[in-house]
């Protein structure tokens, strides 16, 4: 128990739910301009083709989050390995899971925030999208990275 940090687990959680909204923001530059063109003809055939469209970006999504938080159990699992400290990925698998079965990954609610941010780019949704995604991987990364560094840092202190 020497090795459980409280502020390490909650960057590594932070960092890979800011780099699963990230992806999301990608995965939607693909599917923006065809459910805004479907949004608006909407008759009797256009609506079976609005719901499959919408199905299939609902659980393309989903499948996208799982893959995404998965990778990064494995890459925080691996740096917690290397430097002894298990109960951390035990901690993060556990509030990941938290987080999936409540619905928070799917709400959108931390990337709502930054709907100002993609309006600043203009009235194109795909470049709005593209640069917020980048952002919260980017912003997601620096989390991991410092709980990373400050890992090490207290690995090499405490003898």
């Amino acid at each position: 128990m020497k090795n459980f940090n409280f502020k390490i687990i909650l960057l590594h959680f932070f960092g890979i739910l800011l780099i699963i909204y990230g992806f999301q923001r990608f995965f939607y530059v693909f599917y923006v301009e065809e459910i805004l063109y479907l949004s608006k003809n909407i008759n009797d055939i256009e609506r079976t083709k609005t719901i499959k469209v919408l199905d299939d970006f609902l659980w393309n999504r989903l499948y996208l989050a799982f893959i995404i938080a998965t990778i990064g159990l494995f890459f925080i699992a691996y740096m917690n390995w290397k430097n002894k400290s298990h109960i951390n990925t035990l901690i993060v698998f556990l509030f990941l899971l938290l987080t999936f079965f409540s619905g928070i990954i799917f709400k959108n609610t931390i990337s709502q925030n930054f709907i100002y941010l993609e309006k600043l780019f203009g009235k194109n949704y795909r470049f709005g999208y593209f640069t917020c995604g980048m952002l919260l991987c980017f912003v997601g990364s620096l989390f991991i990275l410092k709980s990373i560094r400050i890992q090490n840092s207290t690995a090499h202190n405490s003898g």
